[in-house]
């Protein structure tokens, strides 16, 4: 056994918690404050909800509902008491609890409704004899008694009793006085421990009264420990311990510890303790301090009020004026001067093969292994000049690239320097490669490269500088090529394959690059080169294309900034590191290798070094990451595989039956499934899950059991409807993810049925057989019956359609007025007469023309509208020519319709014209007008025949005047035929003269 001098105990203590503490798991933390959208910076209270909602209590602004993305606030408008929030639980049955300095609220989960609770005096109230207490109630805790809720305030303990008159607080366990209830936390569900100003109680579940287990003022925590014990936090104590059994009470001496007034458990049997102005403390399960999270940290404000976790494991904490902050183990941690290193500046990072971290800092050459920061052990110093870049060869010999001093190399002998008197083209040093065969390949910042090798136990310089070995000797980035080589990024935004002395190609604008400096490179699975150009962005492409093209990053995942320093892909992980002078972006990319959603690490992450060096970053030998920052060193820790975080369960928002949520009266329970009508088949489901770390991650699949077989694909819709279900069982199940359907979380699920209609109801199949003969035999009996009204029917039809051809000769014989035909072809004599033969003939084509028209339309059951139009022109033309007395005419046919494509029985319209003519507009004094109108409706023709002549009682009394001579029938004819043809004619007089004529019948498509 090997023995430890007790002097250096404390030496070897001291490297062991250096190197737990380098190791720990780090923590960082996001912040929300009114900023984010958050009502009020001041957070008195948190509780995770059963749909994984996080709910927040503010002084102030109300208490808001977090989604991940979003608050939504409820305030006094919504039927709060007061917007000052100071306590928040569930009950039993999962309804929300709001506690305010005036009172207790209680949120119904059915419609999400606030009911205040009223202060009774008696027990069992809202009931007979109970009295309403006057004045407001500030609520100070919350918290579970078995399946009931308890509710702490400033003078005594309460119960919330429900009845169906509403909610009522009833005081119980008068015997406890009016103590100022401080805190109540349920260890299971057979005891609560209850903090006052006077100490701590147990309550059993049947339990008449609590008992005083310990007795002590200025307990303002609590937090069980098994079935023994409790950690409280003590005011100018700190934190202590108790022992049920023992009753010792034993005080941890730390003195971050008196000021402790919220603790919790966190899943990995570490604590945490908000404190009142010392931020957050991590705590190991001893009680003992880990770790002092304070705003150096990134923890918003010194002040924590309350502590929670999510449905996830993950820990919030609110603060009096800093508003929410969650906490989570990024994986970052950081080391500054404080922790050994030699400078705030670590500009150049390698990760050697005897697994020791070298760093070139503003305080010159570093190690660091697994204890500490220490000096490099050698024989000669490599100088104080500022080193660039780290690299070892294949013999283990470390290489360091300076600005100004050129190359230092490191051996077991000596410190070797490679400088321009030994060939170097110049001693500013941008990077340095290993070489295949021993040495290194230098890259100066504007003088070429030079290979440095090892030849006869002496370091030769090769230097490969001027046009003739590269087009551009500005260089502003370098790797090695995966097929050989090096990629060269420079100041124009070209990238170079230089290889054995040569340029073997060049990209440039030509394949995509734009014409920035190419500030970082890396090579992904040795195939996919990314390129970040300064004041552009990033672009990648794949080096086994033919016709090879960089792309730019979707604009949805562009960094905010174009000031990049360091571009890494680590080995077997489909991601890209992105390092700024704003922290890094960590891109993650699709199994296709394509750019997938990106995350950023800053201050408030826990990368406390901000702005990054040019390409120093590293992979360690466990597969951590280490970053070089202007601000120290940042280690990066992958997350822990072991520890998953499970996708988020969905709950149904609401389940809609025909747009209207579906009630207990829409359905019938049997064995505990909805029973629906089998009208009632219109479903429309609507879901949502809770995922606090990735709400913008969030994509379902459902699928409906009775018709479908298999899922949907994922989709980021939150609602999915039916209609026209079939009778039959269903089962609508929806489930979540948030790593692209890799894992899928807790499934939600509604079975009902569709009740099958009675007439396909095996008894109903049997009446309707049973009926369907005896209407058998009806139907024989009554046959002859049915056949002879149907020929009566026939018999009837046919008279009617021989009473409508009587009709229609009658038209074909009275269709045009003789004296209408004798004026006209006296009026052509008249012309020829005169010498007017131009005129004469004229005439005589139009009159023919509308003769033609007459006679082969009354040959036809019907002709289309366009010839009907062109029949009355012919005839109104005419009668202008005719008649002794001038008027003018307008025809408007049917808007968006052509003519040709409606037909309607022939010579319908011109008696109507007709008379509108020789008894409307033959008395005016003036030229008169007459307008025919036709409008489609359907399949009915809608036309009217307007003239501003003298109006139907002057022309009546013209005609008794007269002796008459014409004895026209063709308008009462006309008037019969559409009536017959179910049409309709109705007379109208216009203001203030004139006659207007409107006619309704059916017409037909000519197609």
């Amino acid at each position: 056994m090997v023995k430890i001098p007790p002097s250096r105990l404390p030496f070897i203590l001291f490297l062991l918690g250096w190197g737990a503490a380098l190791y720990a798991q780090p923590y960082g933390f996001l912040t929300y404050s009114i900023r984010e959208g958050l009502p009020q910076s001041q957070v008195y209270s948190l509780v995770s909800g059963p749909q994984d909602y996080l709910w927040v209590g503010t002084q102030g602004g109300g208490v808001a509902r977090f989604d991940g993305a979003t608050f939504e606030t409820f305030t006094q408008a919504d039927g709060l008491p007061s917007d000052y929030i100071t306590a928040l639980d569930f009950t039993s049955d999962d309804h929300l609890l709001v506690g305010t300095n005036r009172g207790l609220s209680i949120r119904s989960n059915k419609d999400g409704k606030f009911i205040t609770a009223l202060l009774f005096d008696l027990p069992g109230a809202p009931s007979a004899g109970a009295r309403v207490l006057g004045g407001a109630m500030n609520i100070r805790a919350l918290g579970r008694w078995g399946t009931k809720t308890l509710v702490g305030t400033d003078h005594g303990l309460y119960v919330l009793d429900r009845s169906a008159a509403g909610y009522g607080l009833v005081r119980i366990f008068a015997g406890m006085g009016k103590q100022w209830i401080r805190e109540i936390r349920a260890v299971d569900d057979q005891r609560t421990l209850i903090v006052t100003d006077r100490g701590v109680y147990a309550l059993a579940e049947q339990a008449d009264h609590p008992e005083l287990l310990l007795e002590l003022s200025g307990v303002e925590a609590i937090l069980p420990v098994g079935d023994d014990g409790f950690w409280l936090g003590v005011a100018e104590r700190g934190l202590l311990h108790y022992s049920i059994t023992t009753q010792e009470l034993v005080e941890q001496p730390a003195p971050a510890l008196r000021y402790v007034q919220r603790l919790i458990s966190l899943p990995s049997g570490q604590m945490l303790a908000g404190t009142r102005n010392r931020g957050l403390l991590l705590l190991n399960p001893e009680g003992e301090v880990l770790k002092n999270f304070r705003e150096a940290d990134g923890f918003p404000h010194p002040n924590v009020r309350d502590l929670a976790l999510d449905h996830q494991g993950r820990a919030w904490a609110a603060t009096s004026g800093g508003g929410l902050a969650r906490m989570i183990p990024t994986g970052l941690r950081h080391f500054g001067l404080r922790e050994g290193l030699s400078g705030e500046r670590v500009y150049a990072l390698h990760q050697s093969r005897d697994s020791t971290l070298w760093l070139g800092t503003s305080g010159g050459l570093q190690l660091l292994d697994s204890t500490s920061f220490r000096e490099p052990p050698l024989r000669g110093s490599p100088g104080r000049p500022k080193i660039k870049t780290i690299t070892e060869d294949e013999q283990g010999r470390i290489f360091l690239g300076t600005e100004g001093g050129g190359i230092r190399i490191l051996d077991s002998s000596a410190v070797t320097s490679i400088g321009v008197r030994e060939g170097l083209p110049s001693n500013w040093i941008l990077k340095l490669l290993p070489r295949d065969r021993g040495g290194v390949l230098a890259v100066t910042y504007a003088d070429g490269l030079a290979e440095v090798v090892r030849e006869d136990s002496l370091w030769r310089v090769r230097p490969y500088a001027g046009t003739d070995a590269l087009p551009t000797n500005s260089i502003s980035s370098a790797i090695a090529h995966p097929e050989g080589g090096v990629l060269l990024g420079t100041s124009s935004g070209e990238v170079i394959h230089f290889r054995e002395g040569k340029t073997v190609t060049v990209f440039d604008d030509a394949q995509g690059l734009p014409p920035g400096r190419v500030r970082a490179l890396a090579v992904r699975l040795s195939t996919q080169l990314w390129v970040a150009v300064e004041g552009y962005g990033i672009y990648f492409t794949d080096l086994r294309m033919e016709n090879l093209h960089f792309f730019p990053l979707p604009a949805s995942l562009r960094p905010p900034t174009t000031s990049f320093y360091q571009l890494f892909t680590p080995v077997d992980a489909g991601e890209v590191w992105i390092g700024t002078e704003r922290g890094v972006y960590r891109l993650f990319l699709d199994r296709n290798g394509r750019p997938d959603w990106i995350k950023h690490y800053g201050p408030e992450e826990g990368f406390l070094g901000v702005e990054t060096c040019h390409d120093a970053v590293v992979s360690g030998v466990e597969g951590e990451l280490w970053f070089g920052t202007m601000n120290g060193l940042t280690r990066f820790v992958r997350d822990d595989p072991n520890v998953f975080l499970d996708p988020p369960r969905v709950h149904f928002e609401s389940i809609d039956l025909f747009y209207e949520k579906v009630n207990t009266s829409d359905y019938q329970l049997e064995g505990g499934v909805p029973q629906f009508k089998p009208r009632d088949n219109h479903f429309n489901f609507r879901f949502r899950a809770v995922d606090l770390s990735y709400p913008e991650r969030i994509r379902y699949r459902w699928k409906l059991k009775g018709i479908e077989t298999s899922w949907s694909p994922p989709s980021a819709d939150l609602a999915v409807r039916y209609a026209g279900l079939e009778p039959g069982m269903y089962q609508f199940s929806v489930a979540a993810t948030t790593d692209d359907g890799k894992t899928w979380g807790e499934e939600a699920h509604y079975a009902f049925r569709i009740t099958t209609q009675t007439w396909r109801k095996p008894w109903f199949l049997g009446v309707v057989a049973l009926a369907g003969i005896l209407l058998l035999i009806g139907t024989v009996y009554g046959l002859y019956r049915n056949v002879e009204r149907r020929e009566s029917k026939k018999r009837q039809a046919l008279e009617k359609r021989n009473q409508l051809l009587k009709l229609e000769q009658q038209a074909l014989r009275l269709q045009m007025n003789p004296h209408f035909i004798f004026n006209a072809l006296n009026g052509i004599r008249g012309l020829v007469d005169s010498g007017q033969d131009e005129d004469a003939s004229h005439q005589i084509n139009r009159f023919a023309s509308l003769m033609r028209g007459v006679l082969d339309n009354s040959r036809k059951d019907a002709i289309s509208l366009a010839a009907e139009i062109k029949t009355l022109e012919d005839y109104l033309r005419m009668e202008q020519f005719c008649q002794p007395f001038a008027f003018d005419y307008e025809i408007q046919g049917i808007e968006g319709q052509d003519p040709e494509d409606w037909l309607l029985p022939p010579m319908i319209l011109q008696p109507f014209v007709e008379n509108a003519v020789l008894h409307g507009l033959s008395g005016r004094e003036t030229p008169g007008k007459v307008t025919i109108n036709f409008v489609l409706r359907g399949r009915r023709l809608l036309v009217t025949i307007e003239d501003d002549g003298i109006g139907r009682k002057a022309a009546a009394a013209r005609r008794e005047k007269r002796k008459p001579g014409h004895q026209s029938v063709a308008l009462q004819v006309t008037e019969d035929r559409l009536r017959a043809m179910g049409g309709t004619v109705r007379l109208e007089d216009r203001q203030p003269s004139g006659t207007r004529v409107v006619l309704n019948f059916p017409v037909q498509p000519a197609w």
